[in-house]
């Protein structure tokens, strides 16, 4: 299993008959329940891509309550 990190996030993403990529985010010693995949043609790249897209809408996501918590 191959990792990268991405705004804090750990990505590990591995091949089977497809790519899969998990997700962890810092300090969250479970992984998020979105599993991006990609086939083997569109490779590692693309599964890495498809989970940075799943970080960058979790982090939207968690903006606000970010901003509401810390006021």
């Amino acid at each position: 299993m191959q990792s990268t990190t991405y705004r804090g996030y750990t990505i590990r993403y591995h091949r089977t008959g497809q790519w899969f990529a998990h997700i962890l985010p810092p300090g969250v010693p479970r992984v998020m329940s979105q599993c991006p995949t990609a086939t083997l043609a569109e490779g590692a790249a693309a599964v890495i891509h498809r989970a940075k897209a799943i970080i960058d809408a979790e982090e939207v996501r968690l903006a606000p309550l970010r901003r509401a918590a810390s006021e």
